[in-house]
């Protein structure tokens, strides 16, 4: 998977610029939330990713990397918990289906929805950070461990520092955790080191902090992640509707019925036809054809929306397993692991409401359940919950079977779409490999760049609205400006003061770039008072157009790109 998707994992207008753009400019001395408004999250990632530019250098192969690194930790763990917590077979499956289904997924024509190029590192780290919390702090409950205590806190409160809804997903099975652990010895002084081994992050980011600013301005750059959740109705959004399905609830609901319908029904109709009792040689015919029926639907099922009954599939899992009180509490080393991991995946869900997907954001939001439905099939059911009346190889066997063909479908679409991808943008370690110059904006894109590089010398100033951070990044021409990206932002910053940021601060280059804005409701960007008339009034007062490549941008569904630049002011007596 690697070598199929090899530099074509990135976006190159949409997200991932802010990646690269921010860790750089913080390698350089300037300070977030300070100097860059940012919005996607905590302090913690982007400070990471600062350090790994200075250590490495400074290019997009620096973060692939070492994300790749991370996603081989994250597998390595998720192998060896659920391999102590069921058998090879399940943590071999739920390995594959985490590499083949989620960390190189590409099942749609936009990058950015893997584990190499994340959308938002926050998300990314705050997610793998989520799961080695799990993982450490059940080490602990069995086996009392005070390392693993403390390396369970250590990421929790690093979960803090980067996303809402992984920390209150990690939350939630913490607190899980300890409740099964109440009885342990010495439980309330282990409650009380965790609590101050997990308030050291913070405690440390606030250090560093408030060596710029005063401590209220601290705090709130310590815990921004979660500001923009009380203080904005961002929410409120059309594009955030979207995601969590309230813009067509019944839809979505009938889909998510449908789906677990559809998926209970197999799942039922497998173990009848696996009956001891059925096992002659018309009851095999009888059963091969009907896998083969299974497996042909599987075939032509498309995988990629096979997300829906995952909310579903997940609490009947947990359902089915504190129905069985007993088995839990009697095999804790079988059971804690995968109860928290279902605990963790179910409130991960909630983030897509009713529109649960294995894509979009769905490639992390929705991973763990996808892996707890694998666990569900391959190891609960068979070895937990079905009787002895019933042959659990064959069972497994036919899961297998029609995982694999999952799995298979999902990484040839994925492969499908990388090969699409022939065009490179940038150079060295920021080479990336894009989508073909006659069927996208790729080239539009590279002689922008080029234009860049000829025309606006390393010291000159260069905004990209209302987004393209990308450009900043792979020129390594700065913003001086705090804003970088004017889409979700407003709802949070406010365009007057976004307004006011760029007439405080000139950039010597303004490039307007065309940017589709109606899944926020809005209209193309400086065309109303609301989204960047006023901001667009004042760069037609104070900047010539000095280029443009393809059509006229921001005013109909048509690409284009212009560049502006910055009139002198008039000199008092001139």
């Amino acid at each position: 998977m690697v070598a199929i998707s090899w530099r074509k994992w990135p976006e190159v207008l949409v997200d991932f610029g802010l990646q690269l753009y921010i860790p750089w400019q913080l390698s350089t001395g300037n300070v977030l939330y300070r100097d860059i408004a940012y919005l996607p999250g905590g302090p913690f990632s982007q400070y990471l990713n600062a350090g790994l530019f200075k250590l490495f250098g400074t290019s997009m192969m620096t973060l692939a990397i070492a994300n790749a690194a991370l996603t081989s930790t994250l597998l390595f763990a998720t192998y060896r918990w659920f391999r102590k917590a069921s058998d090879t077979l399940t943590a071999t499956l739920i390995v594959l289906g985490i590499i083949l289904a989620f960390a190189f997924s590409q099942p749609f024509e936009m990058g950015n929805y893997n584990f190499i190029t994340p959308y938002s590192h926050e998300a990314f780290h705050g997610f793998v950070l989520g799961i080695l919390t799990i993982g450490f702090l059940s080490n602990w409950v069995l086996t009392g461990k005070r390392g693993s205590l403390v390396c369970a806190a250590l990421c929790f409160g690093t979960v803090f520092l980067t996303k809402p809804e992984m920390f209150l997903a990690v939350t939630c099975a913490i607190m899980a955790g300890f409740v099964f652990s109440r009885s342990k010895p010495l439980f309330v002084q282990s409650l009380v080191i965790f609590a101050g081994v997990g308030v050291l992050p913070s405690l440390g980011f606030l250090c560093y902090f408030l060596q710029f600013d005063s401590l209220q301005s601290s705090l709130k750059s310590v815990s921004w992640a979660w500001i923009p959740l009380f203080t904005s109705d961002v929410s409120d959004n059309p594009f955030y509707r979207w995601c969590l399905g309230l813009d067509a609830p019944l839809r979505n609901v009938k889909l998510m019925l449908l789906h677990f319908a559809v998926f209970t029904g197999i799942v039922v109709v497998l173990l009848l036809r696996f009956r001891r009792s059925h096992a002659t040689s018309r009851a095999r015919l009888i059963t091969i054809l009907l896998i083969a029926i299974i497996a042909v639907g599987t075939v032509l099922f498309d995988w990629t929306d096979s997300g829906r009954a995952l909310p579903l599939i997940t609490l009947g899992g947990l359902t089915l397993i504190f129905w069985q009180r007993k088995w839990f509490f009697s095999h804790p080393s079988k059971a804690l692991f995968p109860v928290l991991w279902g605990i963790f995946s179910l409130v991960l869900l909630a983030k897509m409401g009713f529109h649960s997907r294995i894509w979009h954001y769905g490639f992390l939001l929705a991973m763990p359940a996808f892996v707890w439905a694998i666990y569900l099939l391959v190891h609960l059911l068979p070895h937990r919950f079905i009787h002895d009346s019933v042959n659990q190889l064959w069972f497994r066997r036919s899961i297998l079977f029609l995982l694999l063909i999952a799995f298979t479908r999902l990484a040839a679409q994925s492969a499908a779409i990388y090969a699409k991808r022939d065009f490179a943008i940038g150079t060295g370690g920021d080479r990336i490999v894009t989508w073909n110059e006659k069927t996208s904006v790729s080239a539009e894109v590279a002689e922008a760049l080029e234009w860049i590089e000829t025309n606006v010398s390393e010291k000159e100033t260069l905004a990209v609205l209302p987004e393209g951070a990308m450009l900043n990044y792979l020129s390594r021409r700065s913003n001086p400006t705090p804003y970088l990206v004017l889409m979700a932002e407003v709802e949070v910053y406010g365009m007057q003061n976004m307004t006011i940021a760029y007439q405080k601060n000139p950039p010597d280059f303004i490039v307007l770039m065309h940017r589709e804005t109606a899944e926020y409701g809005w209209n193309y960007f400086g065309k109303d008072k609301v989204y960047g008339l006023d901001l667009m009034n004042w760069i037609n007062e104070n900047y010539k157009p000095v280029h443009r490549i393809g059509y006229e941008p921001l005013r109909n569904g048509l690409f284009g790109i212009k560049m502006l630049k910055r009139i002198p002011p008039v000199q008092p007596g001139h």
